[in-house]
């Protein structure tokens, strides 16, 4: 859409988003603030059987008022949201059917993209109150940054009342914030986490003290952005998987065994990883260990046998490189319209020595790489992106296509 209703910082249900490109997101947004030495409050919000209290009347209004739906298109959707109904059946026998005033079908194709409309004007209240937020769905995570001992104090409250006026919003609207799930991260280089007074945030009637990791769509995050926890857990269903398929080995071709140690294990290895690039090794090591022993498991070679030429074998990228691999192509599909806007909007080109705005014409030109000042700049998107960019060559990043920028970029690693 050209008059930008939809909201750019949510991610469910859009073409060209995903969560790990949320994630990357607020991840260089909280790794921006370390590299400036500030520290950062971290909200997850937990809203109550969202789906099911999306009021019909208010939604067809939103969508009306907001979002230009008119006549027959709006007509349409009333008629698919009113008078819908739901029985309970037991061994044949019916309930009397009751009609639904709220709700959107879960299970369709409309009704999470319906949500993801009826919530869209809680963006105003986050703006209004100068704190940035990202929602998947209706997992909704709010961070301001801070610098400790100087306006911690002042950011706090701002983000308190933030949340007091989602909580208000959310009442007129039928929704319902779980205050006792919200989840509060403070975040920030451990030395500087030492000066951090403010660990409680009220929510509602509830005191949230700040935990030491949270669970974020999908990912551990803990309060340095170390992953350690998150490698940790993917160790951990790796190695039980590849146990489990190591049982039942016997009985699969070689063909099953390499889509089922892929599916299984190798997936786990590649989901978010573009949040780990330049971790240290004693990390990826412990990922680097599980894609050799799916590699040995899968070619009957022993624990001795080295994993190099298995891997050369079976055509897999090792760890480091499937990271590198996934940033690239982050990259490419920003630079060339198939990628979200909040990660396109953070790279621009160099021309005549001024970095200006990516056009899919000056694809092949390098990217600017902003300055930064200390060990967290190769983990920032905006920084390590560019830098893995500008690395490859020309031939590669001028690929017409999204297959053939994967062909041959896999085959320039592997080289």
């Amino acid at each position: 859409m050209n008059n930008d209703s939809i909201e750019k910082f949510q991610s469910a249900y859009r073409k060209y988003h995903s969560t790990e490109t949320a994630l990357l997101r607020i991840s260089n947004d909280l790794l921006q603030s370390m590299d400036k030495k500030q520290c950062c409050f971290l909200v997850l919000l937990d809203l109550s059987a969202a789906f099911d209290t999306v009021n019909h009347n208010i939604l067809i209004n939103r969508l009306s008022d907001r979002f230009g739906v008119k006549d027959d298109a709006l007509s349409w959707i009333t008629s698919y949201l009113h008078n819908r109904s739901n029985f309970v059946s037991i061994n044949g026998s019916r309930s009397s059917p009751v009609v639904q005033h709220c709700n959107v079908p879960q299970g369709s194709v409309l009704g999470p993209t319906f949500f993801s409309d009826y919530i869209s004007p809680l963006s105003h209240i986050f703006d209004k109150w100068g704190v940035l937020f990202h929602s998947y769905a209706d997992d909704t995570q709010i961070y301001a940054p801070f610098t400790p001992g100087v306006d911690e104090d002042i950011v706090l409250n701002r983000l308190t009342n933030c949340i007091n006026e989602v909580r208000i919003w959310m009442a007129k609207n039928f929704l319902k914030l779980n205050d006792d799930k919200t989840d509060f991260l403070v975040i920030g280089n451990k030395c500087f986490l030492t000066k951090v007074k403010c660990d409680i945030l009220s929510v509602g009637d509830h005191c949230v003290s700040a935990s030491n990791c949270v669970k974020n769509i999908g990912v551990t995050l803990d309060s340095s952005l170390s992953m350690e926890n998150e490698i940790k857990a993917k160790c951990k269903s790796a190695w039980w998987q590849l146990y489990q398929i190591s049982k039942i080995k016997k009985f699969l071709t070689t063909e099953q065994q390499k889509t089922v140690i892929i599916s299984l294990v190798i997936s786990k290895l590649d989901r978010n990883n573009s949040l780990l690039h330049n971790l240290p090794d004693y990390l990826l090591v412990k990922l680097q260990r599980i894609q050799n022993s799916a590699a040995r498991l899968l070619c009957s070679a022993g624990r001795q046998v080295d994993a190099v030429p298995l891997l050369i074998t079976l055509h897999w990228l090792p760890v480091k490189k499937r990271i590198t691999f996934k940033l690239l192509l982050i990259v490419y599909k920003c630079l060339n319209g198939i990628g979200p806007r909040y990660l396109s909007e953070l790279l621009s080109c160099y021309s005549n020595s001024e970095p200006r705005q990516c056009l899919r014409s000056s694809s092949q030109d390098d990217l600017h790489i902003p300055r930064c000042t200390n060990k967290f700049e190769d983990r920032i998107f905006v920084v390590c992106g560019p830098k893995l960019w500008n690395s490859i060559p020309v031939n590669i990043k001028n690929g017409p296509s999204v297959a053939t920028f994967k062909k041959s970029l896999k085959t320039f690693l592997f080289k």
